[in-house]
């Protein structure tokens, strides 16, 4: 009514729906969204289903493949985490092992 005009004209503008939807919308969408992958960068990522018989040790020399491992560490049965040096290494690392066959079985790589 008349106070939200006269509070609008006072702040030095008018109500205007196209700077409100900019203001209010959400962050802009990654295209890369669709691709499997987690959207979000990281330098650290999750491999899962491994065999049960893969060391931390194993882990980190199969990475060191593509980028600079910082930490390994195998967690329960069939999951590993690796930490890289950058979030470029750990996207190559994505890139080299996710659906790769390692003792019969078929890895899922993600961004931790």
């Amino acid at each position: 009514g008349r106070d939200f005009d006269s509070l609008s004209a006072a702040l030095g503008g008018g109500y205007n729906a196209n700077n409100i939807d900019r203001e209010f919308r959400g962050p802009p969408s990654n295209n890369n969204a669709g691709n499997g992958r987690d959207h979000n960068m990281s330098d650290t990522i999750i491999i899962k289903n491994l065999p049960p018989s893969v060391t931390w040790q194993q882990l980190r020399d199969k990475f060191r493949e593509v980028g600079d491992v910082k930490f390994a560490e195998v967690r329960g049965k069939d999951i590993g985490v690796v930490q890289f040096g950058s979030k470029w290494d750990a996207e190559r690392g994505i890139s080299h092992a996710d659906r790769m066959r390692w003792e019969g079985r078929t890895l899922d790589v993600r961004y931790y």
